[in-house]
C-alpha cells in the first residue's frame, strides 16, 4: 500500500488549481444565468459540487508550508501582498460604479487568501516552543468565529451590515479554513503520540516500527480523519445558523479532498520560480477571465 503513496505537493497544488476553476466556472454560471435556472442548475451543482475538494487541498499544503518552510516571513509575506491585492479588487468590485450589475458584486469576501493566512499564522505559532505563544494561536480561531456570526446575522437580517469587521476582511470561509489548518497540524503531534503507544505494546524501539513512509501514511490518515471531524462540525454549524448557505453548496463534498490527501508523499516536487510565484497569482487572475469571459458572452 506505502507504494500507491505517490502524490506530491506540486500534484495536490494541480488538483487544487483544477477543482478551484471548476467550481468558479459553476459559479459564474450561476451568477449570470440563475442558480435556479433549470436549464443548467445541474451543471452548476456538479461544477460545485467539485470545487469543494480545492479548499481543503488548499489548507492542507498551507499547513504543509508552514511547517516545512524555511523563512516564515518571507512566505506570510508573498501571500499578505497577494491578500492586498485581491483586498483592493474586492474594493472596487463592490463599489465602484464601473462594476456594478456584474455577477460578482455580492458585498461578500472573495479573499481566499485571508483564510490561508490565519491558517498559516495558527500553526506557526502552535510550532512554537513557549506556551503563550502557542495560546495565540486561538487569536485567527477566534477571528473567524466573529467574522462567520456576523456574517450568519447579515443573511438573516438582510439589511444590516456590520462594519466593525467588514466584509472584505473576513475569511471566505468563515472558520472553516482557519480550523482545518490548526487540525492537520495536530496531527502531526497525534502522529508521535500513536508511533509511542505501538512501540510500547510491540515492546520494540519506535525506529522498528516506522520509516519514512509509514510516517507519512499515519499523519495523512490522521489528516483525513481531522478533515471528516472538521467537516462535520462545519456541516452542523451551518444546519443550526446559517442553513441558506448550507442549501447553496453543501460542504459534504470537501471529504473528497481525502483521497487526495491519502495519496500524498510529502515531497515537495516540481517547484520553479514560475509556478511557485504563478500559484499567488492564479486566483485573482482566473477570477477576472472566467468573469471577464461571461462578461463578453453577456453582452453580445
Amino acid at each position: 500500500m506505502l507504494k500507491k503513496i505517490h502524490l506530491d505537493s506540486f500534484a495536490l497544488k494541480l488538483v487544487a488549481i483544477l477543482t478551484m476553476t471548476i467550481d468558479h466556472i459553476g459559479f459564474a454560471l450561476g451568477s449570470y444565468y440563475g442558480f435556479r435556472n433549470g436549464n443548467i442548475s445541474m451543471t452548476i451543482d456538479i461544477f460545485r459540487s467539485i470545487g469543494r475538494i480545492a479548499f481543503p487541498l488548499f489548507c492542507f499544503m498551507i499547513c504543509e508550508g508552514a511547517i516545512h518552510t524555511k523563512n516564515f516571513k518571507k512566505y506570510i509575506l508573498r501571500m499578505g501582498i497577494m491578500a492586498f491585492l485581491i483586498l483592493l479588487a474586492d474594493l472596487a468590485l463592490n463599489f465602484l460604479p464601473i462594476f456594478q450589475g456584474i455577477g460578482m458584486d455580492t458585498m461578500e469576501s472573495i479573499n481566499i487568501y485571508i483564510d490561508l493566512i490565519l491558517g498559516a499564522v495558527a500553526v506557526y505559532c502552535l510550532m512554537n516552543k513557549k506556551i503563550y505563544i502557542k495560546l495565540l494561536s486561538l487569536l485567527p480561531l477566534l477571528y473567524s468565529i466573529v467574522c462567520h456570526i456576523f456574517a450568519v446575522y447579515e443573511t438573516m437580517h438582510p439589511s444590516t451590515t456590520i462594519w466593525v469587521i467588514p466584509f472584505f476582511l473576513r475569511p471566505e470561509y468563515g472558520f472553516f479554513g482557519i480550523l482545518l489548518c490548526i487540525s492537520f497540524y495536530l496531527c502531526y503531534l497525534i502522529k508521535g503520540i500513536w508511533f509511542k503507544n505501538e512501540s510500547e505494546k510491540a515492546g520494540v524501539p519506535e525506529e522498528a516500527i516506522k520509516n519514512e513512509d509509514t510516517e507519512r501514511l499515519v499523519i495523512n490518515l490522521f489528516s483525513i480523519m481531522a478533515l471528516l471531524v472538521c467537516v462535520s462540525i462545519y456541516y452542523v454549524t451551518l444546519y443550526y445558523i446559517d442553513p441558506i448557505e448550507l442549501n447553496v453548496v453543501p460542504p459534504t463534498y470537501s471529504v473528497f479532498a481525502g483521497a487526495f490527501i491519502l495519496f500524498y508523499n510529502g515531497k515537495r516536487g516540481y517547484n520553479r520560480k514560475w509556478f511557485q510565484y504563478g500559484c499567488y497569482l492564479y486566483y485573482p487572475v482566473h477570477i477576472l477571465i472566467i468573469f471577464g469571459i461571461f462578461e463578453l458572452i453577456s453582452l453580445i
